[in-house]
């Protein structure tokens, strides 16, 4: 009896759980995936345009796991709003799955159901996932922490390092993801190379070849074309004066709790970025790190956060999707702040542990009703998304 409740327990639950967290996530992001709005908007055609073809997408392979996926499906004759759309949303899948990964790293699987359940229905993510164009690939970075994370555990270094080659040569041809990189591996250049003693010659050997097989069609186009490597430096073709580069980066920031970005096509008027749940356990996030200061994820995240700013202030190819994830980790810092405060008052208490927790429960559920209200009823309902979204397949 026992052995079957510990199976119970350590199996069976957790399938179950995985599976049911797994159908949400597939409905929220496949609910009325090509029927939302009337048509496509005109990036989303011209998208389609691009990767229509092979040989543009060799020309300019920025994009490029995206793309590809893209034009699978124009091969096979599907070019409709779900099948252009459903690649974004497969790669909203993956997003969703590292996010809850790295939170429940740094913190519980509280936290991390709850940070989860936010970031997956919030109206900012909702609108980058299930669009055809492919701004999604902005919230995957957080693989490299992850990887990272997985590294430092010392668990199955081989494997780690060829998943860390595959992540990072994906990244690359994401504009900006490469400062992430060369920044990551500089600041961690003594330890990968103390970890690489410990893994056996034939695994780094692939790890070399297949990092350099991924990224050679990017290095070739780069090579014929040096546009494409400024593109991804993520820089723009013209570099903003000094004052317009300060201008650039007050309208960012306070796009998150002040005004958010004039585009019908990816947004609801001017409402903000973050609700002002999110927004202030992102804040209160920041400030529970200034006790953390001497953490690699506090480097890490701070880091992320300065260079993911000052790259979107650019104005370039880097879309202000990159801070998506980063803002919802500080909330996940805030969230776990405040229940940690709350169980230091209550330290014995069971009746007071499970009112701060569902206290916490409502104001999130609070927020996914406002978020999918925002997503699903407002946003596809105003005459300049209508107009936005008016070309036909």
């Amino acid at each position: 009896m026992k052995q079957f409740q510990f199976y119970l327990t350590t199996m069976i639950r957790p399938f179950f759980i995985g599976l049911l967290a797994l159908a949400a996530i597939v409905f929220i992001l496949g609910f009325k995936l090509g029927s939302l709005t009337p048509g496509f908007s005109q990036n989303e055609i011209n998208q389609r345009v691009k990767t229509s073809n092979i040989d543009v997408i060799a020309e300019n392979p920025v994009y490029a796991p995206h793309s590809i996926g893209q034009f699978a499906l124009q091969s096979l004759g599907k070019t409709s709003p779900l099948a252009m759309r459903t690649i974004s949303a497969a790669f909203a899948v993956l997003s969703i799955f590292a996010f809850y990964l790295l939170v429940r790293t740094w913190h519980t699987n509280r936290i991390a159901a709850f940070t989860t359940v936010l970031y997956a229905s919030s109206a900012w993510f909702l609108h980058t996932a299930r669009v055809a164009t492919p701004e999604i690939l902005f919230t995957l970075f957080p693989i490299l922490f992850l990887l990272w994370a997985w590294l430092l555990k010392q668990e199955r270094r081989g494997l780690s390092f060829l998943l860390a080659a595959i992540a990072c040569a994906f990244i690359v041809y994401i504009p900006g993801m490469v400062w992430f990189l060369l920044i990551g591996l500089v600041w961690q250049a003594k330890r990968i190379a103390r970890e690489l003693r410990n893994v056996s010659s034939w695994y780094v050997v692939l790890c070399w070849f297949v990092g350099i097989a991924l990224i050679s069609p990017l290095a070739y186009a780069a090579y014929q074309n040096p546009n494409v490597l400024r593109t991804i430096a993520g820089l723009p073709s013209e570099m903003p004066r000094i004052i317009d580069f300060g201008k650039n980066l007050v309208s960012t920031l306070s796009a998150f709790i002040y005004k958010g970005p004039n585009d019908p096509g990816m947004w609801l008027g001017r409402l903000p970025l973050l609700d002002v749940f999110t927004a202030a356990m992102a804040i209160v996030g920041i400030y529970a790190y200034r006790y953390r200061l001497k953490l690699d994820r506090t480097i890490l995240t701070t880091g992320a956060l300065i260079l993911s700013v000052v790259l979107v202030a650019l104005h370039g190819p880097v879309s202000i999707a990159i801070l998506l994830p980063l803002m919802y980790l500080f909330a996940a810092s805030g969230i776990a702040f405040m229940l940690q405060q709350w169980f230091t008052v209550f330290p014995r208490n069971p009746v007071a542990h499970y009112i701060g927790a569902g206290l916490m429960a409502v104001a999130i559920f609070a927020t996914v009703f406002y978020h999918v209200n925002h997503y699903f009823i407002a946003w596809p309902n105003t005459p300049e998304t209508r107009t936005t979204y008016n070309q036909q397949p």
